[in-house]
C-alpha cells in the first residue's frame, strides 16, 4: 500500500541489498550525524560504533526490533554484528544484518537487507559467502566490491 501523496511508488526497489562501505574516521568526526546526537570520536570501540549504527533512531524506520547484537570476526578483525527487523515507509518488513569495524582510521560496514517474508532467507547464503570472502588489505579499502543481489 503506497502513501496517498506518492506519485511513483515502488516498494523498496533497492532490496534485496548486499553491500559494503568505507568512511574515513576524521571526516566522520567533523560531520553531524543524521538520526542521532551521538558522534564519532577518536579511539571509539566496536560497541561505540554499534550504538551509532543503531537504526532505531532513523525516523524513516518504524517498529525497529533488534534481534541480536553480538561481537564477531570479519577479515580477522573484531567487529560488531547486529541483526534486526523493521518496517520501512511503505510498510514493508525488512530484515537485515550489519557488521561494522574500525581499521586504519576508517569505518567499514558490511550489510544485508531484504524483504523479511520472501527474500531474506533466499539470499542469506549469498550474504554469508560475501562475508566469508571480505578481506581488508594493508592498503586502504576492502578487497570486495559493492554488489547488489538481483
Amino acid at each position: 500500500m503506497c502513501p496517498q501523496n506518492s506519485q511513483n511508488c515502488r516498494i523498496a526497489p533497492e532490496l534485496p541489498r548486499i553491500a559494503q562501505n568505507c568512511q574515513n574516521c576524521p571526516e566522520l568526526m567533523k560531520k553531524k550525524l543524521e538520526h542521532t546526537k551521538k558522534q564519532f570520536f577518536k579511539d571509539m570501540t566496536i560497541s561505540d560504533l554499534a550504538e551509532i549504527d543503531n537504526l532505531r533512531a532513523n525516523s524513516e524506520i518504524n517498529k525497529f526490533e533488534l534481534i541480536s547484537d553480538q561481537p564477531a570476526t570479519l577479515s580477522d578483525q573484531d567487529v560488531f554484528r547486529i541483526e534486526y527487523i523493521y518496517t520501512n515507509p511503505v510498510r514493508l518488513k525488512v530484515r537485515g544484518i550489519r557488521y561494522g569495524l574500525i581499521c586504519n582510521n576508517d569505518v567499514y560496514r558490511v550489510y544485508y537487507e531484504a524483504a523479511a517474508q520472501h527474500y531474506y532467507e533466499k539470499y542469506l547464503p549469498d550474504f554469508n559467502q560475501f562475508v566469508g570472502t571480505f578481506k581488508l588489505s594493508s592498503k586502504r579499502g576492502p578487497q570486495q566490491k559493492n554488489t547488489k543481489t538481483p
